[in-house]
């Protein structure tokens, strides 16, 4: 029984590893935005498939049968697209109201229309990639605030690790200073001021192991099973990153390809309201059969007589379509665009300026605080040193406690500057990832 309540135990409090890719690919999971613009490229892509369909033929059909009054005119035509029209003639009768049935399948295929539609489906085309791009573009804003909060997790973790070094540090002069003053040879006051800073020290173990457990809450938006009962492997946290400095490029930065296809997309709108100006050819094809109460024998006025005398006609042709209006309306239109192209095109060239000065003034932060955080872990060293040695000398009885505590007040700020130091670094390093849309380096490491 002991055993299996042993092993429940361990398995109850164990706690997962979590790498920075499973991180990553968790959070692309179930995060909603994603969500959101995969649906905007669905609806781009059924937008696309709706302009190629302009490429069909129009078709109607109707069927009708009436009862009233006739006035007939002869001939056949098309008095509006989607009407095909056949009447008889007028006979001299005195009956005025007779049955009429009618249907009839209309085609109305523009077969030419000045390149407008090629450049509606480009246009289209060119929505369709840029929510694609939208898409990476928020794939990489997700990836870049997924790693912000997991070295938030490190950095608390780190902290934690310092507070309890230190308590454990604390907790050693405590209990020298009890057997020196048992001994006679420290006085009694010493043990209240060691046990003084204990206490310190425990309290501010109790507040990083807050923070930590709040850092790891934050991640839990984007990856809503993690809890708290997770750990991240901090042995490359605190070393010195080599190799960074490889030249990276922005030119496919996904922020960049959004901007572009927004040009591109800016300029077919432009040809397409050109086309717009150009009339359409179509040709245009009928057939109807038609049943009337008007025949060689008289008129019948039942209710019935509207499928006697049945003719079927059709009809061919070809018609031009041109709207005389959007001569001056698109080429208003036309000029609009074109002013959000340059609009567009400046966008993009803002942008592509603030990304290249970002990185360039990023690598320089990160050659600076390589250097900081080299001369920061030689600090730290050359305190642990310093401490050992003074703790050595108050074990002896050499020096008092207010001087070894003094030792140990420096080596903890020399490790808390440490940790700032590397956390300031590691912030750069993943805002330099950002900008260049490269995590490869932070992927390998952690």
């Amino acid at each position: 029984m002991s055993i299996f309540f042993v092993l429940v135990s361990i398995n109850t409090y164990s706690q997962t590893e979590l790498t920075l890719n499973q991180a990553w690919e968790k959070a692309y999971q179930d995060y909603p935005e994603l969500k959101e613009k995969n649906a905007l490229i669905n609806a781009a892509q059924f937008n696309t498939l709706t302009v190629k369909s302009g490429m069909l033929p129009n078709s109607q059909m109707q069927l009708q049968n009436t009862y009233g009054t006739f006035e007939g005119s002869g001939g056949a035509f098309f008095p509006l697209p989607g009407i095909f029209n056949v009447n008889a003639n007028n006979p001299d009768s005195q009956v005025k109201t007779t049955a009429n049935s009618f249907g009839s399948v209309l085609i109305d295929w523009n077969i030419y229309q000045f390149g407008r539609l090629r450049h509606s489906i480009r246009a289209a085309n060119s929505l369709t990639e840029q929510a694609r791009g939208e898409f990476t573009l928020s794939k990489l804003n997700i990836q870049t605030s997924v790693t912000q909060l997991y070295f938030n997790i490190l950095y608390s973790d780190a902290y934690l690790i310092w507070a309890k070094n230190n308590s454990e540090r604390v907790k050693k002069i405590l209990e020298i200073a009890i057997s020196l003053a048992d001994a006679g040879i420290k006085p009694g006051a010493d043990t209240s001021l060691a046990s003084s800073s204990y206490l310190q020290a425990l309290s501010r173990t109790d507040e990083w192991n807050g923070k930590l457990a709040g850092a790891k809450l934050q991640l839990s938006e984007f990856i809503p099973d993690l809890g708290t009962n997770v750990s991240i492997k901090t042995d490359f946290y605190l070393k010195t990153p080599m190799g960074l400095y490889r030249p990276d490029s922005v030119n496919n930065h996904p922020v960049l390809n959004v901007l572009e296809q927004q040009v591109t997309y800016g300029k077919i709108r432009q040809k397409v309201e050109g086309r717009k100006l150009l009339p359409a050819v179509s040709l245009l094809g009928g057939a109807s059969f038609r049943g009337s109460g008007i025949g060689t024998s008289g008129i019948n006025n039942r209710l019935t007589s509207g499928f006697q005398n049945v003719s079927n006609n059709y009809l061919a042709g070809i018609g031009l379509t041109w709207n005389i209006s959007d001569i001056y309306s698109g080429s208003l239109e036309k000029k609009r665009v074109a002013q959000q192209i340059i609009a567009a095109q400046s966008r993009y060239d803002l942008q592509k300026i603030q990304l290249n000065t970002g990185i360039q003034s990023i690598n320089a932060k990160i050659t600076e605080q390589i250097k900081q955080v080299s001369k920061s872990d030689s600090a730290v060293q050359k305190s642990k040193e310093a401490y050992e040695l003074y703790f050595a000398r108050y074990e002896s009885g050499l020096i008092n406690l207010t001087e070894l505590l003094q030792i140990q007040l420096l080596l903890q700020e020399a490790e808390k500057s440490n940790i700032d130091a590397h956390q300031s670094l590691w912030d750069q390093i993943i805002s330099r990832a950002a900008a260049t849309s490269n995590f490869t380096y932070l992927s390998n490491q952690f």
